[in-house]
């Protein structure tokens, strides 16, 4: 009776009580670099976000050029 009770009581609390994780919008930095500032490498160094989003949005859009071009020969025919 007891472990009903309790188990009801989770129950409950789980619904009155939901727990959010709210994400923030990860942004990612870019940032030029010269010849004389200290880095590894001269050029334009990422961080590991917006290198990513980079090779997701390369991804991504030379997909939707396929579509697209699909979609221009699908007319012709």
């Amino acid at each position: 009776m007891l472990r009903k009770i309790i188990s009801l009581f989770v129950a409950l609390a789980i619904f009155v009580f939901p727990l959010q994780a709210n994400a923030e919008g990860l942004d990612g930095r870019v940032t030029s670099l010269a010849i004389d500032e200290e880095a590894p490498f001269a050029g334009v160094l990422l961080d590991s976000v917006a290198a990513s989003k980079m090779i997701v949005d390369q991804k991504y859009l030379r997909m939707e050029i396929e579509l697209e071009l699909r979609k221009e020969f699908q007319k012709d025919l």
